[in-house]
């Protein structure tokens, strides 16, 4: 499906637009009705926050301030995706695209294997952010929320959002 979306974009930025536009979507599916349901105070329960490090609820502006940090790494993140397709559709890269030939099993076999490897890569590249104060530079604005809401999970700067894509 995204090596048909970069042949009907018709170019870098089309691709790049259209990818952006799927992970605004996809970010907001998931993680509004997750907002909504810890964070509404109609919703807000004792057993829900007991085990939070801090019970106050966050102020509509840093709700905002994740929502556009998200926003800002996100569009940076859809970014390396994008080329790769619109190399692959020039013949100049190797971005997978249709079956291959290859049986349900073995696709099912490569998405778990990435999973996994890319989730190793994540732990290991936030950890760096924590322990190495030159990563701490980049990384340290993720933390600016003292109290998060789920649009914080990717509330990167951007430049953290290149390296991870």
């Amino acid at each position: 499906m995204l090596c048909e979306l970069s042949e009907y974009s018709g170019s870098l930025l089309g691709t790049w637009f259209y990818l952006s536009c799927l992970e605004t979507v996809f970010l907001f599916i998931t993680s509004a009705p997750t907002f909504y349901y810890y964070y509404a105070r109609s919703n807000v329960t004792y057993e829900k926050w007991m085990y939070k490090s801090n019970p106050k609820f966050p102020s509509p502006e840093k709700v905002r301030d994740e929502i556009v940090q998200m926003l800002k790494g996100m569009l940076c993140a859809s970014f390396f995706p994008a080329l790769s397709l619109e190399l692959a559709k020039n013949g100049i890269g190797n971005a997978f695209c249709g079956w291959g030939g290859r049986p349900l099993s073995y696709h099912i076999g490569v998405l778990a294997f990435s999973w996994i490897i890319s989730d190793f890569f994540e732990f290991f590249y936030h950890r760096l952010g924590h322990i190495d104060f030159k990563f701490w530079n980049h990384h340290r604005h993720h933390h600016v929320f003292h109290n998060p809401s789920p649009f914080s999970v990717i509330a990167d700067e951007p430049i953290d959002q290149l390296i991870r894509s």
